[in-house]
């Protein structure tokens, strides 16, 4: 599991390491330092990529709130953490998709609930998915799973890949799925939320540019299912 820790104080990023320390054996963690947001989103580039980022808000060069930004563009789906001495910040923080928020000094105890909290969602999101057709069974992550798309008595599910199908009822695949980020938004579509860049009242655009349609009776719940999930809640 690879983690970003970017903070231009040398002492924030050892207190950061300190707090991670108790984690790196069972997670395997494998933990990065950066001084600036430049470097860690070269290395993104290079192609490094991260599960979980700390990002120091007031930096030299790049701020965190723009690293962040400049770092969804490159991985979607990894979970980004601020850390800051100003809490004036955290509205920006969370229009950034922020996971969590921390307050410099950053407490034991918070750190331990957040990080924990992150860990699960991290470990869910790679948990597989079964997919039977007749005489195959195919095992997907999914998060590689963009939506599911019912069809008289069967079920397709689509990912970025290939198309899988599959005989059921999609009420009872979004059972399944509900865990693990996944949300209805329309009668005869389940959308992964972790793929979803874009929300509008007729269809929800996802990150490879397909766009799966929304109802109205299902637009609020989506509304209020994503932005729990947006912010970690949804575990």
């Amino acid at each position: 599991m690879n983690i970003a820790v970017c903070d231009d104080l040398p002492e924030y990023r050892e207190k950061l390491k300190a707090l991670l320390n108790p984690y790196i054996s069972a997670n395997q963690l494998d933990i990065a330092e950066f001084c600036r947001g430049e470097d860690l989103l070269d290395a993104c580039e290079k192609g490094v990529l991260w599960d979980i980022a700390f990002l120091d808000i007031e930096m030299d060069g790049l701020t965190g709130i723009e690293t962040g930004k400049r770092l969804r563009k490159l991985q979607r789906d990894v979970i980004v953490i601020f850390v800051t001495s100003h809490i004036n910040y955290v509205s920006d923080a969370f229009r950034q998709d922020a996971f969590q928020f921390l307050l410099k000094p950053v407490k034991e105890e918070d750190f331990r609930k957040d990080f924990e909290r992150a860990l699960r969602v991290w470990k869910n999101r790679r948990r597989r998915y079964l997919v039977k057709w007749r005489n195959t069974s195919n095992m997907l992550e999914y998060r590689s799973i963009l939506y599911l798309e019912a069809y008289h008595r069967h079920v397709f599910v689509h990912t970025a890949e290939a198309d899988y199908e599959c005989v059921g009822k999609l009420q009872d695949e979004y059972s399944k799925l509900k865990p693990f980020g996944f949300v209805q938004c329309h009668q005869g579509f389940i959308v992964n939320m972790s793929r979803i860049v874009s929300i509008t009242r007729l269809s929800v655009k996802l990150d490879n540019g397909n766009e799966v349609p929304v109802s109205r009776r299902h637009y609020a719940g989506l509304i209020s299912d994503f932005n729990l999930f947006m912010a970690g809640k949804m575990i």
